[in-house]
């Protein structure tokens, strides 16, 4: 199994699920050309963000996995209920406690009375960790960029975490 950040691709045979589903990845993974294409934009601009995210969690995946890296982050913000914790991961009973378990077990987590769920100060130690290295690669990245573009795509991305935000409140 190859396992890149946000995107979990399972080898068959030797062949990964794209190549079986036919997708066409000659052209590579990211296209250079401009699009008017919002979708097509999002989509190439999500395959370089999960290069970065992929880099900045390389080091922890030998401490924790990604399932239960991704719970942290969801925690880091404030304890959540066990029940909000789920739903935020979209993991079903027996996943997420096999998530919790294993957090509380490496004192990654605290559980709390009531069903809450906070981070422990090492999880936050390794949270604020990973997103030092992914602030410092997209200052990198960010920093080739001439203002007028850092502010376009700082604008841009404000109004797609807005738009996300109020589409998982939907959901």
């Amino acid at each position: 199994m190859c396992i890149s950040a946000t995107i979990v691709c399972m080898q068959t045979s030797g062949r990964h699920e794209d190549e079986i589903a036919g997708v066409d990845t000659s052209e590579g993974r990211h296209p250079q050309q401009q699009t008017d294409d919002p979708v097509s934009a999002a989509l190439t601009a999500s395959h370089a963000l999960d290069d970065v995210i992929s880099r900045s969690v390389a080091d922890i995946l030998d401490i924790v996995s990604l399932p239960q890296y991704r719970a942290m982050v969801a925690l880091a913000p404030q304890p959540l209920l066990r029940s909000e914790l789920g739903a935020r991961l979209g993991s079903g009973d027996a996943r997420l406690e096999a998530i919790v378990t294993a957090l509380a077990d490496e004192g990654w987590v605290e559980l709390r009375e009531g069903g809450i769920i906070a981070l422990s100060a090492h999880g936050v130690q390794l949270v604020a960790h990973v997103d030092a290295r992914r602030s410092a690669e997209l200052s990198g990245i960010l920093e080739a960029l001439p203002r007028a573009d850092r502010r376009a795509v700082a604008s841009a991305f404000t109004l797609f975490a807005t738009a996300a935000a109020t589409q998982d409140e939907a959901s």
